[in-house]
């Protein structure tokens, strides 16, 4: 939820908005080029038609939800929203389109979500103010990576990815209130998979919004949080049990996304400047793929 605050012209808050724009544009270049680098080395498998379906994993994934905003990190939440979310995804990656072996991979990820949570915060005039939050959102995630090494204990896989998020955020108490999020991130960790039965993989690594707009229409505003490094994990059983040809899998992942306060703004609607606080979204969810 976006607050007010006394005025800020400074004019390099519009030139760092630029030099993101263009650093986004610039990584997002650089993540493509390395995936469509892994799309030319891949040798495609002989038996590639004979299995289509078996090509995509569909998933269910369950999310334990929480944002806060502050107004200073050292300072106690304006705001904090939790509940739960369900998304429901399509993936695909490269072991099943390259030949095993092949030292590069690549995986896509599309998925959307919905969820209604549990609002507690504030007015602008610090009144305190309770109701629910509904969330409706997209999710395209393209990854790739090299193999650093491997043993007869484990192998591991240096990955680097792009994530486009967009998401609306409605508060259900303030009719016609609602956020539009668009987050262009990048990330980058480290996946290490045994040579075990369960043959459980781990991966784990940074995540940074190199561009977040926020757009609010009863203000008619666009904000731009100042992004923050973030973190993810997750913890994959794959090869669980067989049914019909398919392989059931479960994961159990985390993610925590972080933006600093956001340059503030005139509305035409509002007589003082509004922007964004401090803020974070932390994920805990249990994927469940066939």
């Amino acid at each position: 939820m976006i607050f007010h605050g006394p005025a800020n012209n400074d004019f390099k808050q519009w030139k760092l908005y630029a030099t993101r724009l263009l650093r986004v544009r610039r990584n997002c270049l650089l993540i493509f080029g390395l995936f469509f680098s892994a799309l030319a080395h891949a040798e495609p498998q002989e038996r590639y038609g004979a299995d289509m379906f078996g090509a995509y994993k569909f998933y269910l994934r369950p999310e334990y939800f929480v944002w806060k905003e502050y107004m200073d990190s050292a300072a106690p939440a304006l705001l904090t929203e939790t509940g739960a979310r369900i998304r429901v995804g399509l993936f695909t990656s490269s072991a099943q389109w390259m030949r095993a072996g092949s030292p590069l991979n690549w995986n896509f990820d599309l998925s959307g979500y919905m969820g209604v949570v549990d609002y507690n915060g504030q007015l602008f005039d610090g009144t305190p103010f309770q109701t629910s939050t509904n969330y409706k959102g997209i999710t395209a995630n393209l990854g790739t990576g090299t193999r650093l090494w491997d043993n007869s204990k484990f192998s591991s896989t240096l990955v680097v990815g792009a994530l486009l998020d967009f998401w609306t955020r409605e508060l259900v108490a303030n009719a016609g209130y609602v956020e539009e999020y668009v987050v262009a991130t990048l990330r980058g960790g480290i996946k290490i998979v045994p040579t075990i039965k369960m043959r459980p993989a781990i991966e784990f690594g940074v995540r940074y919004p190199m561009y977040t707009q926020e757009s609010v229409a009863k203000f008619n505003i666009v904000l731009t949080p100042t992004p923050l490094m973030g973190f993810y994990g997750k913890l994959d059983l794959t090869n669980i049990v067989r049914f019909k040809q398919r392989t059931v899998s479960a994961a159990l992942t985390y993610d925590l996304i972080r933006f600093d306060a956001s340059p503030k703004v005139y509305s035409n609607v509002y007589p003082q400047p509004l922007f964004q606080p401090i803020s974070t979204m932390r994920l805990v969810g249990l994927q469940i793929g066939f």
